[in-house]
């Protein structure tokens, strides 16, 4: 870190060179402690975060071996009362495909708040800036680079309240607004907690205010911006849409506590609020047209928006609104309500990426989509791609459905470590199924292609069109296809083809139960626990005799599909093993029929059904002891399934990165302890 990458917050001079950092104009200083620069001009007591202060301070002072991620998401889910998919979701992977990052990119990240985004950028970037008035947030993101091993890229900055941003002009490729835009500060009430209600109000409504009106704040706020930005600069930002559907559809706007206000002009919204509510709005928000006309007010020439929906909670899905963006195809709900849903106007969240150029380089999802339509043209003859759906998936891959020629595909972008091996796995099964099932190829989809766009990995396949065995069962019972589905477990392994059996044994039973609840010693902190568990699992499972041969590792309603002819496809083969326990799909089918057909159900209550041979509908009884009969396994034998079932689908599931779902394994585990154990 060098003085001379900054400028001063007060005045925009340079620093000498020396540290603590003295400016040459005013002679501002400005200390740098605990590898935090401290650019804040007035008060030092900032605190604005969704966490409680005491929570706050008790998480900084938690041991180094804490997992600060899950401690992070804990006190705010549990302060604020937030869900905490909030912190971990969609919009942490749009920037990757929304923008053109470089690796020589320097990037800013300003009111980077709990530090979601870092992550994602500073593996691929140069340099990252991250800069916020609340120190506390600093000071934990200090733990979270180290904890991901991207200190030396990461520069944290306590700052906001000055007159300038501290950065020389045209000195940053891409800056990140992660929700200030919609609640940048008046540096008047920072420093002066003792404005009266009036002033406020006044401020915020009359025009005559300027100073202090939000609307010029904004204005004078992205002028700065723009000024650090370099001549082919962007700003991404993810601000809330005035006119979401959710307030007048489903819930009130939780700022201004109505379900229509959104729709008055600022004016009046905001003196209604000053007059029945007795305090002024607190955030500035606008409609696409607001947000279009604020960027090219202050010279950025190109503002593209896309969705990010349809749930402000989840932000699964991206699609474009702007015009002129390549590929997409414009899609057409059925019901009104998903039109509204869908329709530019009356979405939760933009996604806006404002280019200072008018020629932009073409952001990472146009430039992969490009390169994978140039290697399947030469199968289909010169087709181009067309776009239909971007979704995120809980697994932490991109999976986008389109078209090329007359053939439906399937795109899918994983933005994970442990969802890329999964999708590696995959595509290598689906290139070698001609091998493998020479005869039986009717329930495999294709393998298109696969490759990689600057670190950004995609794999191609074949989209299978077909109506998910989960949907045929809500509407024809949950019994309907039992027949279908035991013919597709017969194909995998004909049950007159010679069986492999093996004994849970050994470097077996150290591959398929220990290695496995090793992955769950990180949420069980107490080791006599951690030794009652493995216990548990040995006198169950040890020696037991499996049928061994070609497991799918993920058999449920949501991965089986029947089309059109009544035929059978299975999608998803990520899990799939070559010489794996053939009773394993078999369990992940019942599990999921009686999960997907039972409102409620988690993952311990069918696993208590067939653990105490109670489950609840005879027909797939029947089909569980043909299967257990078919694999040579005794009835006696249930329990230990059912136990054998709950550590695979666990573990399997326990996330590498989406650090929001440990919480969610830990109570499972616990939920597990208490029956399996406790009780007994």
């Amino acid at each position: 870190m060098s003085a001379t990458e900054f400028r001063c917050p007060k005045c925009n001079g340079e620093f000498r060179e020396s540290l603590p950092m003295e400016c040459r104009d005013c002679s501002s200083s400005f200390e740098v402690k605990d590898g935090i620069v401290d650019f804040r001009c007035a008060r030092k007591d900032y605190y604005f975060s969704p966490i409680p202060k005491r929570r706050m301070l008790r998480l900084l002072d938690a041991e180094e071996t804490t997992d600060p991620i899950e401690q992070l998401v804990r006190s705010f889910s549990e302060g604020g009362g937030q869900k905490s998919s909030w912190l971990y979701n969609l919009n942490q992977y749009a920037c990757r495909v929304l923008l053109y990052l470089q690796p020589d990119s320097t990037v800013l990240d300003l009111g980077f708040g709990l530090g979601k985004v870092i992550e994602q950028i500073a593996p691929h970037v140069a340099k990252v800036y991250t800069m916020d008035l609340t120190r506390e947030h600093l000071v934990l993101t200090h733990k979270h680079v180290r904890h991901f091993d991207i200190e030396e890229k990461v520069t944290l900055i306590a700052g906001g309240d000055g007159r300038y941003l501290p950065f020389p002009d045209n000195s940053i490729d891409v800056v990140f607004l992660s929700g200030t835009l919609g609640q940048i500060p008046d540096p008047d009430e920072l420093r002066d907690a003792k404005n009266t209600l009036l002033h406020r109000g006044l401020a915020k409504v009359f025009p005559s205010h300027r100073k202090h009106n939000p609307y010029y704040r904004q204005i004078a706020y992205l002028e700065d911006v723009r000024r650090i930005l370099k001549d082919d600069g962007q700003v991404f930002c993810e601000p809330q849409n005035r006119l979401n559907y959710e307030h007048f559809m489903e819930r009130a706007n939780p700022h201004s506590l109505s379900h229509y206000r959104s729709f008055f002009l600022q004016f009046l919204s905001n003196t209604y609020s000053i007059l029945f509510r007795k305090n002024p709005e607190q955030r500035s928000l606008y409609s696409i047209f607001g947000y279009n006309r604020l960027f090219r007010k202050v010279g950025f020439q190109v503002v593209d928006f896309f969705s990010l929906g349809f749930d402000h909670g989840t932000l699964r899905h991206i699609s474009p609104i702007s015009r002129g963006i390549p590929y997409w195809q414009k899609q057409s709900p059925d019901t009104l309500k998903e039109k509204v849903k869908h329709y530019k106007y009356f979405v939760p969240m933009y996604g806006l990426v404002a280019s200072v150029s008018e020629k932009p380089q073409k952001r990472h999802l146009d430039q992969c989509i490009a390169q994978i339509e140039q290697v399947l043209c030469k199968d289909f003859d010169g087709a181009v791609i067309t776009l239909k759906d971007f979704s995120m998936t809980e697994k932490e891959k991109a999976v986008i459905t389109g078209s090329i020629d007359k053939q439906d595909i399937i795109i899918k972008l994983p933005f994970s470590f442990q969802s890329l091996q999964e999708e590696q796995q995959n595509a290598l099964l689906l290139q070698q199924a001609h091998e493998l099932f020479a005869n039986n190829l009717t329930f495999w989809p294709k393998c298109l292609t696969v490759g990689e766009f600057e670190d950004i990995h995609y794999f191609v396949e074949e989209c299978v069109i077909g109506e998910p065995l989960k949907n045929i069962l809500e509407t024809e019972g949950r019994t309907a296809r039992l027949e279908m589905v035991e013919d597709v477990l017969e194909r995998m392994n004909p049950s007159c083809s010679q069986k492999m059996t093996t004994r849970l044994t050994d470097d077996f039973y150290e591959q398929e139960v220990n290695q496995k609840l090793e992955k769950l010693n990180h949420f069980i902190l107490d080791t006599g626990v951690r030794k009652t568990l493995h216990q548990h699992f040995y006198d169950l499972l040890y020696g037991m005799e499996f049928w061994m041969g070609y497991v799918h590792g993920d058999f449920s309603i949501s991965n089986i599909l029947c089309t059109h002819d009544d035929k059978c496809k299975v999608i998803d083969w990520a899990g799939f093993l070559s010489n794996g326990m053939v009773i394993l799909d078999v369990l992940y089918f019942l599990n999921s029929v009686q999960r997907g057909c039972t409102s409620g159900s988690s993952l311990l209550q069918p696993v208590k059904l067939l653990a105490s041979d109670r489950w609840p509908v005879p027909e797939e009884e029947d089909f569980f002891q043909r299967q257990c009969k078919r694999c040579g396994i005794a009835m006696s034998e249930r329990k230990a399934l059912a136990h054998l079932y709950w550590l695979r689908h666990l573990t399997t599931g326990v996330p590498d990165h989406l650090f929001y779902g440990r919480l969610k394994v830990k109570t499972k585990i616990q939920e597990f302890i208490d029956y399996a154990i406790v009780r007994h």
